[in-house]
């Protein structure tokens, strides 16, 4: 039978898979002074005894234990996220192979797991164990994570019965205790087998016949301090590994106290560490582990309680010794030197460590331990007395978390606002530093995503002044480029179709010519790929159905080799202008696939938006093929969903689409609400779409009162003439044919004129339906010559 144990700790319940990470580090015997070759050359060793072929888990362990693969194993071509998605699936299928033969995995303390590895323990019930293999984990109060399969049982411990507490005593007492002393000690210890096994050595330390003299502690941390008083000089030793955690590695200990010892500190190498240890071990207040050198406190209250013997100023140098030796390591985990550098008082260290791991969990792909440790970083800039120095962290810190709110929660979340509001107010504040500058300007990019998302474009155009003004006093890789990006953008939805194209297709160029670097942007995209997503409808509205794909191809050409999270909330992104595209060329395959892309990103990634855009897209997709109004209805709630997280743009779009399928099935009443609120939104200031909306209110117009021909060709009429001032090509295309079939209007010059001019600009399209009969139409009336 096998036994493969793993730790959690208080000191890392934000760092991603560290008791898998630590668990693995120990077997393998890596130690902080070996090279990337020997690291690797003892994983390699580690799986060889585990049964593991290396080339299928190495890839994927390298990011985890920062190993360089040396040129032997090809790197995963993944985003973070996958990453650690593939990780947790091999490792999951690997268990079968670890576990040939009875074994038990004990994880110890659950209530301090990082949430990645609660996630691999619901992964690895919800595939089902291998037989023989039992996986038991331990906790104390405070766990909030439950297992989420029916084949994991939960076993709550209570006290121990009063017959338990006395068997315990007597087995702790090895012969030497009689059944009243026993007694005794159940009395006092009121079932708690810790305080029970101490009660009965402290009885065989003092060698009283009783335990009610008052020399005898009264709680059990009392108990347990009095253990440690009770080995002299070696509590020094306990303390000091007390401060590096529940478990610790001897080495370590012993460059401490040397350290400690240099510094000038009391007593602090009256004699050889091992002594000392070896002192511990036989008060049974520590224990070796199976790897060699590696020891911990025989309980976590045992730790607790030589910790909290120290005097403040102690325990402060310490932590700060062992933060400086962590520091140092190669295989230091930047989320428990910054724990350490924060016990030691030095929010400095502790700051800029916590930034570190923040930059590590976003290349794990996990939001939750980065917004841990921002709030940690949030909670210590109170305490840098420097303004300019809070200052520049808290910049950082708010940066980072308005970049992992839009990600999670999308451009309209009022907290990522809230954050680059306060960015904004920070580099105003810092003035002058060097590179702050160029801060704000990103900062201002950020904010204008947010009030784009929202529909305001009255303040998106005031936020793009503030921008010009600032590139006039710092530069940008590309600054004002995507500046003409942000005006196109905003162009396109006013339903400004040519002045859109004239910024963005050079705003592209402009980016490509220059190379921009998706690094310097504190946006979840890539400003070059969110360009293309709306190049894409614009140019295929606008008559270029070729140069509208290639617009899709350029934006996943520049989505699809970026890490997370950029890489796939820019594929998504542009995955939304391809199913708009397809569904307006009428590919529905095509359509579903896109949309189905979307919706795939923002589960696997906890993209909230995106699963509702998602979602939009897909029931959009649906309701082109289906005779029934189910999927027109799921698409309302999901856009009622969309705008209760404050997204506005595109929604009066997305409606008129909606009217259009509810009037296909003669859902009139639905048709005419979706209307009303897509007028609504029009008014407002987003005008993409109105023909097609005016087009929509003459057919109800005529269903409702077939004698409203007046006031249907009017909105007809209105409809092919707003299309042509906005340059919508598709608008003219189908108003003119909703004219021509409405009103029956053969001979009409404008109506002739809009048909003949939309098939001209779709030369070189394919024949989506609408365009096919144009083409009839056009062909007959003999207006143009058609090849």
């Amino acid at each position: 039978q096998r036994v493969f144990q793993l730790y959690c700790s208080s000191y890392s319940a934000t760092s991603t898979l560290f008791p898998l990470r630590a668990g693995l580090e120990r077997y393998a015997d890596m130690n902080s002074d070996d090279t990337d070759v020997e690291r690797l050359d003892k994983l390699e060793a580690a799986c060889a005894d585990l049964g593991i072929d290396s080339a299928g888990i190495l890839p994927a362990l390298g990011t985890l234990l920062d190993v360089d693969l040396a040129g032997r194993y090809p790197p995963l071509d993944l985003s973070p996220a996958q990453l650690q998605r593939v990780l947790l699936e091999r490792m999951t299928a690997l268990l079968p192979n670890i576990t040939e033969g009875p074994a038990i995995l004990v994880l110890e303390d659950l209530q301090w797991a990082d949430p990645t590895t609660l996630e691999l323990l619901d992964r690895l019930a919800a595939v089902g164990l291998p037989r023989g293999l039992l996986i038991l984990g331990t906790a104390r109060p405070g766990l909030r994570w439950t297992p989420s399969n029916d084949s994991a049982a939960t076993i709550r411990l209570g006290a121990l019965s009063d017959a338990e507490a006395q068997e315990v005593a007597l087995a702790a007492g090895a012969g030497g205790l009689s059944e009243a002393d026993a007694q005794e000690i159940v009395a006092r210890a009121d079932g708690v087998p810790l305080f029970v096994e101490q009660l009965t050595h402290a009885f065989g330390e003092i060698g009283l016949s009783t335990l009610s003299n008052e020399s005898v502690p009264q709680t059990l941390i009392q108990l347990l301090q009095a253990r440690l008083d009770a080995v002299g000089s070696a509590k020094l030793v306990a303390q000091v590994a007390a401060t590096i955690g529940r478990e610790f590695h001897v080495e370590l200990v012993e460059t401490v106290m040397a350290k400690l010892a240099g510094g000038g500190a009391p007593d602090a190498c009256a004699v050889p560490v091992e002594h000392h240890l070896k002192q511990l071990a036989d008060a049974d207040l520590i224990e070796p582990m199976k790897y060699d050198g590696l020891l911990r406190f025989r309980h976590a209250l045992m730790r607790d309680a030589a910790y909290q013997a120290q005097l403040m100023r102690d325990r402060r140098a310490r932590h700060g010794v062992v933060a400086d030796i962590l520091a140092e390591a190669k295989t230091g985990d930047a989320a428990l030197t910054a724990f350490h550098f924060e016990h030691a008082e030095r929010p400095l260290d502790a700051l800029s460590h916590y930034l570190q791991a923040v930059s590590r969990a976003q290349t794990a792909g996990a939001f939750t331990e980065v917004l841990a440790h921002l709030d940690r970083c949030e909670d210590l800039l109170g305490e840098v007395a420097d303004e300019n120095l809070r200052a520049r962290f808290e910049l950082a810190v708010r940066l980072n978390h308005g970049l992992v709110v839009s990600s999670t929660a999308g451009y309209a979340a009022p907290g990522a606002v809230a954050d680059y509001n306060r960015a904004r107010e920070l580099c105003s504040t810092l003035g002058e530093v060097p590179g702050v500058a160029e801060e704000l300007l990103k900062v201002l990019f950020a904010i204008w995503n947010y009030y784009c998302s929202s529909g305001d474009f009255d303040t998106t155009e005031t936020i793009c002044s503030a921008i010009e003004h600032q590139l006039g006093r710092a530069t940008i890789r590309s600054g004002r480029h995507v500046l003409d990006a942000c005006r196109g953008i905003e162009a396109f939805y006013r339903g400004n179709l040519q002045l859109a194209e004239e910024l963005l297709s050079p705003a592209v160029a402009g980016m490509a010519r220059d190379g921009i670097d998706p690094s310097e942007w504190w946006q979840p995209h890539e400003v070059m790929a969110a360009a293309c997503v709306f190049l894409g409808p614009l140019r295929f509205l606008m008559g270029d159905e070729a140069g509208a794909l290639q617009a899709i191809r350029t934006g996943l050409a520049r989505s699809q080799p970026l890490e997370f999270p950029k890489g796939p909330f820019s594929v998504a992104f542009v995955r939304t202008s391809e199913a708009s595209l397809h569904r307006r060329r009428h590919d529905v395959p095509a359509a579903l696939a896109a949309a189905e892309e979307i919706c795939r990103i923002g589960e696997r990634h906890g993209f909230s938006d995106w699963q509702i855009v998602g979602q939009i897209h897909l029931s959009a997709a649906k309701a082109m093929s289906n005779t029934s109004s189910a999927a027109l209805d799921e698409m309302g709630v999901a856009l009622e969903s969309w705008r209760a997280v404050g997204g506005e743009t595109l929604i009066p779009w997305l409606v008129v689409e909606q009217a259009s399928g509810y009037l296909i099935l003669d859902d009139v009443e639905n048709a005419g609400a979706c209307l009303g609120r897509a007028l609504e939104g029009m008014r407002r200031g987003q005008q993409l779409g109105l023909p097609e909306a005016l087009a929509i209110r003459a057919e109800l117009r005529l269903r409702t009162d077939p004698a409203a021909t007046v006031a249907a060709e009017g909105d007809l009429r209105e409809a092919i003439d707003v299309a042509r001032t906005q340059g919508d090509v598709y608008a003219l295309l189908r108003a003119a044919l909703a004219h021509r079939r409405l009103l029956d209007s053969e001979g009409d010059e404008l109506v002739d004129t809009a048909l003949a001019d939309a098939v001209e600009a779709y030369r070189d399209a394919s024949a989506f339906p609408g365009l096919a009969q144009a083409r009839a139409l056009v062909a007959a009336s003999g207006r143009v010559r058609l090849d």
